[in-house]
């Protein structure tokens, strides 16, 4: 047995590994499952909102739920046939009205942030979809006879990003969004497979597991760029989450013109420098690109490049996906804990709930 089985065995109680390497098969299998096909019209409390009266579009959502937008955003920036965001907040914009759809993502269903937006979208009539397990939001779309994407139960929300980004392509298919190549897609997911299968080995020669063990021992920083800007946000996100260590994001190249000028000053911290990197860029990135990497060679700086390999952009996006959280998963087990639990979220929810009774509110509201 490697010694990465051995911490495997010790410190995976809740069988994170498997959500990881099921990551390509679970695409292919839920865009299997989900209709593309939304209803012409729903009820809100302003009337009717008709689909075909959309003309921009929102993603809600916090967290393990929100990072699935920005995927789907990223991927298809180029094709967008209006104006889309993603919201990680209580509030929405003002200009959501009843020609706005409204993607509700939140995998418990009773996630505060985004319950109130979805209340507050529905009040203004806003064409509302909902993508759930459970909770709140799932009663919220029976009772209201909304659109409803139901999720996998029984994982963290990080863990089901492969049925979350499922739905959200199926909706923005079936909302006009952009147009969706599900060959490019089922393309992706067979070469992913791959990868993932290579991962299952747990050998130590990986690029996960060397990665990890640099990043356990200094503070992450994090780069990328679009379209990759999402899967960067990821990593720092699976390593407060899976690793439970700090580490700090950055896109380029709004990065070139502040946080770049933080290694003028006198380093204090063990930084290590990611750059996730796709197989090809333009040349105006490539060039800014080649400029930090002297700039941290000159300054000693542990640094690493993580290329995406893959048959097209979002075989490339699931390969460095895959690759990010696989790695975030071995630096938990190399220092030695589960990388499920949250216990400190858990207890700010807790806390939150005891002084606010805001779902106890909601649910008085519901009758």
């Amino acid at each position: 047995m490697s010694t990465l089985s051995s911490l495997v065995r010790r410190y995976d109680q809740s069988g994170m590994l498997r959500y990881i390497l099921s990551t390509p098969y679970e695409v292919r299998e839920y865009l299997n499952k989900y209709d593309s096909s939304l209803p012409e019209r729903i009820r809100t409390e302003k009337g009717i909102a008709y689909l075909s009266d959309v003309d921009k579009a929102l993603f809600l959502g916090m967290g393990g739920s929100a990072i699935g937008g920005d995927i789907v955003l990223n991927y298809l920036y180029d094709k967008l046939r209006m104006p889309l965001i993603t919201i990680r907040n209580f509030k929405i914009p003002g200009f959501v009205d009843n020609k706005t759809l409204v993607v509700s993502v939140s995998y418990s269903g009773n996630t505060d942030e985004t319950i109130s937006a979805t209340l507050e979208a529905l009040k203004r009539g806003a064409y509302t979809v909902i993508l759930t397990s459970n909770g709140l939001l799932e009663s919220v779309a029976k009772r209201k006879r909304l659109p409803l994407y139901s999720l996998p139960k029984g994982r963290p929300p990080r863990a089901a990003i492969a049925p979350m980004l499922a739905a959200l392509l199926k909706v923005c298919e079936g909302a006009g969004i952009s147009e969706v190549n599900y060959g490019d897609i089922y393309e992706a997911v067979d070469y992913l497979q791959s990868i993932a299968e290579n991962y299952r080995k747990l050998s130590e020669e990986l690029l996960p597991y060397r990665l990890a063990k640099s990043l356990i021992a200094g503070i992450p920083l994090i780069y990328s760029y679009a379209p990759f800007s999402s899967i960067g946000f990821r990593f720092k996100t699976q390593l407060n989450e899976n690793s439970k260590i700090h580490a700090f994001y950055a896109e380029l190249p709004e990065a070139d013109h502040n946080e770049i000028m933080g290694w003028e000053g006198e380093l204090r911290g063990n930084y290590v420098a990611v750059m996730l990197r796709g197989a090809t860029e333009p040349e105006e990135i490539r060039t800014r690109i080649e400029f930090w990497k002297n700039l941290l060679k000159e300054l000693k700086v542990d640094n690493w490049e993580v290329r995406a390999r893959g048959p097209n952009l979002f075989g490339e996006m699931l390969y460095l996906l895959l690759t990010v959280d696989m790695t975030s998963y071995l630096a938990a087990l190399l220092r030695g804990i589960d990388p499920t639990p949250v216990n400190i979220i858990s207890s700010l929810k807790e806390f939150t709930e005891d002084k606010l009774s805001f779902k106890k509110k909601v649910q008085k509201l519901m009758g």
